[in-house]
């Protein structure tokens, strides 16, 4: 059976997972705060043992591209680059948001609703974007976007259903923001939930020779 070997290090939270055609997966994911360059190719030796699967047999690799942690996306951008190119497979890149926001529970999504994914940003900003969710799944309605505290606000003010994301760093702005935010679940963006996505993107697997994987920045002034 084939199978999707799925990456994320967007934030503090590490993870790999290898998501099955069946719907079955086995993850490593754990807080590693500075510890992503050190775990994640272990890991992936780790599944596929486990799986007993010849990296030939994978359908694709899938890798959360960011916004996120500059260190981490930089570590996952090569990481798979590497194994694209070493094993000849295309690469799938989902934005980190998308992936968040379908980590709500199907029992919790309701169809016409808004739902927020954020990321603190650090600096008393965070990343943020609001889906749809329609008869075939999630659907932006904004592009990601670096958001300052009191714009945001304004904006989370708006009727939604319910809100994910990682924002235990935001400090002073949780105070103002918490507040605001409808059916709150705290969560990391997880490479099995990319894994799972990616299995409805394959459309979307590109050869190293189409693209090269890049992290998505939305603060210029990281990449000067």
């Amino acid at each position: 059976m084939s199978a999707i070997l799925a990456l994320d290090a967007t934030t503090a939270n590490c993870s790999v997972s290898l998501v099955f055609e069946d719907g079955h997966a086995i993850t490593r994911s754990e807080w590693v705060p500075q510890g992503h360059a050190r775990v994640i190719l272990p890991w992936v030796d780790e599944v596929l043992q486990q799986a007993q699967l010849d990296p030939q047999r994978l359908r694709a690799l899938a890798w959360v591209q960011g916004p996120g942690a500059f260190t981490g996306l930089r570590i996952a951008a090569g990481v798979v680059q590497g194994l694209a190119m070493g094993w000849q497979k295309p690469v799938i890149s989902l934005p980190s948001l998308s992936v968040l926001v379908n980590q709500i529970p199907a029992g919790q999504r309701e169809l016409g609703g808004r739902y927020w994914a954020l990321l603190d940003a650090r600096m008393n900003e965070v990343y943020a974007q609001s889906f749809q969710y329609t008869a075939d799944g999630f659907v932006a309605e904004n592009d990601a976007h670096l958001w300052p505290i009191a714009n945001l606000t304004m904006a989370l003010a708006e009727p939604h259903q319910g809100s994910i994301g990682d924002l235990m760093n935001l400090k002073q702005g949780w105070d103002v923001i918490k507040p605001l935010l409808h059916d709150w679940r705290a969560a990391c963006p997880e490479a099995e939930a990319a894994g799972r996505l990616a299995w409805s993107q394959l459309d979307q697997a590109r050869s190293l020779d189409q693209q090269l994987p890049e992290p998505i920045y939305l603060r210029p002034s990281v990449v000067k």
